[in-house]
């Protein structure tokens, strides 16, 4: 039985000051109706006295005092580990969130994450570490390349949406092309050029994964090489941090001895960026529907020599999901009631629907998805998606898309959409036909223009 989880969220997922000020993240507020502060963007490419306090767990966007949406960050996933059933206390110091400055080396922060379960508490206590995206990279090189501190034992290390091969998306961020939660697309590549802060290059596909290519008049296709590409004007130390990330820590195949129970939770029904196609100066995504959770692809997060739980959720929502909870409350407590390990039964009570962006910023007039999707199998959906769009200047637009669907089972409906041409935000809420109202859990979409001369 585990005594102790230690929580590892991805990039994005800790909350940074400089001194007493915040600088991320910014509000929603800001990125949807005017922009993510232009100094918190230089300290993040440039400070080297930024600190982490906490892990994200909730951004609300308020309008005239009311709250219209909130971006969860991790708020889900404290909350569940803490629910009956797990049974998991913060206060209590057997729910352990570890927060830390995403921005930096994924090598030093697997030094950091062993320095902090050196604490004396946590000698002779059963761990388990569940880390998400980005963190799951942290905590397999702590185990695999760096060892535990002496006296401390862990026994089970739960791998949700981990990109163990790397995510085409990530190379999409680093060119300016792509926005990120709260940051335009230009200031993505803005925060992300200084050296000492590789951690955003370390997340680009494995060097020995063909998801770099160059179209070809002879053959179709050739595999290409960032290396070989000056002209995208990348950071070349920070590429090779990258590098040598890759090839410090082993790739996950069959006969891999991980050090300790190792599980896998990966998305695999949501439309996704699988590669890039290298262009003069430029690289264009390739997306494929059903290919991984939105941001890491099927191949990257689902590697072959672990068990993995295969789940519809998008790579944010993934301790929303019913499923991926089910899991970690299978291997964390196992035996209580409401875990389940590697198979979902269809039950006969009501679906419960639920809509879930895939990325959660977009830029003006870039057409998006949305997925919705249903808690268990079903072969049929009868729903309305209610969307609202809200602008700076306070006006409200309002639609309804109908969403109906008969045939084999399935979990996930992707929809599209197109964002508005001007900055604002785009909030979406399901029901099923004949309900009164929607669920009050409502997902939002921040449209957030680059500023002007970038």
């Amino acid at each position: 039985m585990v005594d102790v989880v230690i929580f590892v969220p991805g990039i994005c997922g800790s909350e940074l000051m400089e001194g007493t000020e915040t600088i991320w993240p910014g509000t929603p507020l800001e990125a949807a109706f005017g922009s993510y502060p232009e100094r918190y963007v230089q300290a993040l490419a440039n400070s080297t006295t930024i600190t982490a306090p906490r892990i994200l767990e909730s951004v609300p966007l308020r309008i005239a005092g009311v709250e219209v949406w909130s971006f969860d960050g991790y708020g889900h996933a404290l909350k569940a580990l803490q629910a009956p059933g797990m049974d998991f206390s913060i206060d209590g110091g057997t729910l352990v969130p570890w927060p830390y400055d995403w921005r930096r080396d994924i090598r030093d922060l697997a030094r950091q994450l062993h320095d902090r379960l050196a604490a004396p508490a946590l000698r002779g206590r059963s761990i388990a570490i569940v880390a998400h995206s980005m963190g799951g990279l942290i905590s397999r090189y702590m185990l695999e390349k760096i060892g535990l501190p002496a006296g401390v034992t862990v026994d089970l290390c739960a791998l949700v949406a981990v990109p163990h091969l790397g995510a085409p998306v990530a190379l999409q961020n680093l060119l300016g092309l792509r926005p990120e939660i709260f940051l335009s697309a230009s200031q993505c590549r803005e925060a992300l050029v200084n050296p000492e802060f590789p951690s955003a290059y370390q997340l680009l596909p494995h060097p020995d994964v063909p998801a770099l290519l160059r179209q070809s008049a002879e053959t179709g296709f050739v595999v290409a090489d960032l290396a070989a590409a000056p002209d995208l004007g990348l950071v070349a130390d920070s590429l090779q941090a990258a590098r040598d990330l890759a090839a410090g820590l082993p790739m996950i195949g069959p006969g891999f001895q991980p050090p300790c129970r190792y599980i896998a939770v990966a998305g695999n029904a949501q439309k996704t960026i699988t590669n890039n196609y290298l262009q003069p100066g430029t690289a264009l995504p390739v997306t494929e529907p059903t290919a991984g959770d939105g941001t890491v692809p099927l191949w990257s997060a689902a590697p072959p020599g672990i068990p993995v739980r295969y789940v519809v959720a998008t790579h944010g929502s993934m301790f929303s999901d019913k499923d991926t909870i089910a899991m970690l409350q299978a291997v964390l407590r196992p035996g209580q009631p409401g875990g389940r390990l590697f198979s979902l039964d269809p039950d006969p009570a009501q679906t419960e629907l639920a809509v879930e962006p895939i990325d959660h910023s977009v830029a003006p007039g870039a057409t998006f998805s949305v997925s919705v999707i249903a808690d268990r199998p079903t072969d049929h959906v009868d729903a309305v998606v209610e969307v609202e769009r809200l602008f700076p200047d306070g006006r409200r637009e309002t639609d309804e898309v109908q969403v109906h669907y008969l045939g084999g089972l399935l979990r996930s409906i992707p929809l599209e959409f197109k964002a508005p041409g001007e900055q604002g935000v785009v909030t979406f809420a399901v029901r099923s036909n004949g309900a009164a109202s929607a669920s009050p859990q409502k997902r939002a979409v921040l449209v957030i223009a680059s500023r002007a001369g970038n």
